[in-house]
């Protein structure tokens, strides 16, 4: 008898989340079916299904951020991608992203997978060509014997967040924090919060963190913020870029600044947050929200400000913030505060929104996981 899986799948922008039943496919050679156990939802979910993330075919079973066990290997596979043995039952973490391993990108100048020319993404991949490809089902088809995935004793529910982890981690060594940084962050969502870990990792010594709402500033504090500013008590810019020159060593501005919250005026209160010689990070916009008023004298040039963008990660991120998690010197149970079942996803999606209000049955979220067995 054959066996099936269900999954969730979005017919198209802003359409109808419907959970369909599918077969499910011997592993191909090189490749893994995987037992999903969570997988965890964020903004770039939601801006798929708003229709804003360019070159995603619908219908589509979205997820990419999931941990699993193994429910079948195919031939060949013995070993996770650092060498460790396993076998059905195990449970790892795959990357969600795999580079195609040939073009100039991979081969001559290889970086973050999303640097390939034709990268494959579970969560992001034409459902009617090939089903069971995203986080948001039962069973995930790992055909790609390229998959990257790693094996963890962790609990699934701090192993889902090692795919946001891998942003932020790869975020902070492409801005160069250094011992003894002060960084300000923008944003409290999971990137953000991640973000703070890392920067501390990394050997930042004093993070200032602007957000919202109040208990993610909470957690914020909890991973060791010293200084919180809630966008809902002080909506002037100007007066927030005060509060965190006050905050820094003579009033010069912070020597990092992280965009994590995907809001496009953030980018320039970012900037004015810098001292001279500052650097600043573009991670938070993944889709296309809009642009900024940016004058290259007066935001760049003049006090010579370095600006990067960072977009997704490398294997080498991904393990790190495995075993970051793994050694758990911060409180990264704090961030998954709703699990729901397979049929609310789309109430998962929209808490994510001004719509939503940050809300799931009247409580304010952090990170949200679907559980597809629910």
């Amino acid at each position: 008898m054959t066996e099936l899986s269900r999954a969730a799948v979005l017919d198209r922008p802003r359409g109808t989340f419907a959970v369909e039943t599918f077969p499910v496919p011997e592993p191909g050679p090189g490749g893994f079916l995987l037992r999903t156990e969570l997988a965890g939802t964020c903004a770039t979910d939601t801006h798929i299904y708003l229709g804003e993330v360019p070159g995603i075919p619908y219908p589509v079973v979205m997820g990419h951020e999931f941990v699993g066990t193994i429910e079948a290997l195919g031939s060949g596979v013995t070993h996770d991608t650092e060498g460790t043995p396993v076998r059905a039952g195990d449970r790892v973490v795959p990357m969600p992203a795999t580079p195609c391993g040939v073009c100039y990108e991979c081969v001559v100048k290889p970086g973050p997978v999303v640097n390939c020319d034709s990268y494959d993404v579970i969560g992001f991949t034409d459902n009617s060509v090939r089903s069971l490809a995203g986080g948001w089902s039962e069973i995930i088809d790992h055909r790609n014997p390229r998959t990257r995935f790693f094996k963890t004793a962790l609990p699934a529910a701090m192993a889902v967040l090692a795919e946001p982890f891998s942003t932020s981690v790869h975020g902070v060594q492409r801005v160069g924090i250094k011992p003894g940084d002060t960084v300000l962050i923008q944003g409290s969502g999971t990137v953000g919060l991640l973000a703070i870990a890392a920067a501390i990792t990394h050997g930042a010594t004093r993070v200032i963190v602007i957000g919202g709402p109040k208990r993610r500033l909470e957690v914020a504090r909890a991973f060791g913020a010293d200084v919180t500013i809630d966008i809902a008590d002080e909506r002037d810019s100007d007066a927030r870029i005060k509060i965190v020159k006050e905050a820094t060593v003579g009033g010069r501005g912070v020597d990092v600044a992280i965009e994590a919250a995907g809001v496009p005026s953030a980018v320039v209160e970012g900037i004015s947050c810098l001292r001279n010689g500052g650097r600043y990070l573009e991670v938070g916009h993944f889709a296309d929200v809009g642009t900024v008023p940016l004058n290259p004298n007066k935001h760049l040039l003049a006090n010579n400000i370095t600006l990067a963008g960072s977009s997704g990660y490398g294997a080498d991120h991904f393990l790190q913030s495995l075993r970051l998690l793994e050694r758990r010197a911060f409180p990264y149970e704090l961030l998954l505060t709703h699990t729901l079942p397979l049929a609310r996803v789309r109430d998962a999606v929209l808490a994510l929104t001004p719509e939503g209000g940050w809300k799931i049955d009247g409580e304010e979220v952090g990170k949200i996981a679907i559980d597809p067995t629910a």
